[in-house]
C-alpha cells in the first residue's frame, strides 16, 4: 500500500512564500489559481515552524502531496492514471501504477529534478513537465490534471522540497544563491534540423531542448519522447566553445537552410533553422549559455554526461 501522510485540513489555503512570488504561471492557469497556489485539492502540503541555525523561527514547508494525475505513457502517447507522492523526508517523488500497488514503479530524487509547465506541448492547459536524470539520461515526465490547482499545488511543492534539499546539501549558501537552482525554464526549444559527426550524413529533423541551468543540448525524436536521442556540453569561449552563422544551402539532404554551427573541442555540430528568426534566436540563446561562467557542478555535469552522435 502506499504509504499515509498527515495532511492539512482539505481547502486550507497556505500563503505562498517569497521565492515563490517570483514564479510566472502560463496564461491558461486562470487568476484564481495563481492566487491560490498553495490549495490543496486532493493533495496535502503541509506548513510547519522550524528553528534556523540562529534560533529565529521561520517558516518553512514540508512538501507532502499525494494526488492522483494523468500521464504520458513512455513508448507511447496515450494518458493513464498513476498515483503521484511527494515527500521532503527524503527528498523523492515517487509514482505508482496503482493504489494498491507495494512497490513504486519510479524513485525520482530532488538531486536533478526540474518541473515546467508545458500547457502547448503536452495540449491540456494544466500540463507539467517532470525532467530529471537516469543512467546519464535525461527521462522526461508528462502529466496533467483536469482542475489546475492540483498542478500548481504539486509545481510549488516541488520547489518547496526542492529548497529544502538545496539547503541541506550547501548549508552555508544563502537562500538568494539557491532559489535559482531550484527550478528552470528551457532558454529555447523547437525543431531544428541536424547531420551527423562527418557532416555528409543526411539531415535528419530533431526536436531541440537548450537549458542554461544545465548547460545542456539535448535532442529528440519529437517534442513528447520521453528520453533524449543525444545531449552536447556547452562550454565556455576559454574552453573552446563557440557558436557561429553558417550557409546551408550545399548541406546535404537538407530542407532548411538557414545554419548555425556549435563548435566544441570534439567535434562542429551543424545545425539547420527553417527560417532566419529561428536561427538568430538560437545563435543568441548559444552565445548565452557561452557566456555564463562555470561552476563547480557544471564540471561535475560535463564529467558524468553521456554525449549524442
Amino acid at each position: 500500500m502506499i504509504p499515509s501522510y498527515s495532511s492539512c485540513g482539505r481547502g486550507e489555503i497556505l500563503q505562498p512564500r517569497p521565492f515563490m512570488r517570483s514564479v510566472s504561471l502560463p496564461s491558461s492557469i486562470n487568476r484564481n489559481i495563481k492566487t491560490a497556489l498553495f490549495l490543496r485539492i486532493n493533495g496535502s502540503v503541509q506548513s510547519m515552524k522550524e528553528e534556523n541555525s540562529q534560533g529565529k523561527t521561520t517558516s518553512k514547508l514540508i512538501a507532502q502531496f499525494e494526488s492522483t494525475l494523468w500521464k504520458k505513457g513512455k513508448d507511447n502517447k496515450q494518458f493513464l492514471k498513476r498515483i503521484f507522492l511527494l515527500s521532503r523526508k527524503d527528498f523523492t517523488l515517487r509514482y505508482f501504477i496503482k493504489e494498491d500497488s507495494k512497490f513504486p514503479k519510479a524513485i525520482i530524487s530532488m538531486k536533478d529534478l526540474n518541473a515546467v509547465f508545458q500547457p502547448e506541448k503536452i495540449s491540456h492547459a494544466h500540463g507539467l513537465q517532470i525532467s530529471y536524470v537516469h543512467d546519464k539520461h535525461t527521462r522526461n515526465l508528462f502529466v496533467y490534471h483536469e482542475n489546475g490547482q492540483v498542478i500548481v499545488s504539486l509545481f510549488n511543492a516541488i520547489r518547496a522540497t526542492r529548497l529544502a534539499y538545496l539547503r541541506k546539501k550547501h548549508p552555508t549558501l544563502r537562500d538568494n544563491d539557491l532559489i535559482p537552482q531550484i527550478t528552470g525554464q528551457c532558454l529555447k526549444e523547437g525543431y531544428m534540423e541536424k547531420t551527423g559527426p562527418t557532416h555528409r550524413e543526411p539531415f535528419k529533423k530533431r526536436w531541440f531542448t537548450l537549458c542554461s541551468m544545465n548547460r545542456k543540448l539535448l535532442y529528440f525524436k519529437s517534442p513528447l519522447d520521453a528520453t533524449e536521442l543525444g545531449a552536447v556540453f556547452i562550454g565556455t569561449e576559454s574552453h573552446s566553445y563557440s557558436a557561429s552563422e553558417s550557409s546551408g544551402r550545399s548541406a546535404r539532404g537538407a530542407r532548411w537552410h538557414c545554419g548555425v554551427t556549435l563548435h566544441t573541442p570534439e567535434r562542429n555540430f551543424v545545425f539547420m533553422c527553417e527560417q532566419e528568426q529561428q536561427q538568430k534566436e538560437w545563435l543568441e540563446a548559444f552565445r548565452k549559455v557561452i557566456a555564463q561562467p562555470m561552476t563547480p557542478e557544471d564540471y561535475a555535469n560535463e564529467a558524468n554526461m553521456t554525449r549524442g552522435k
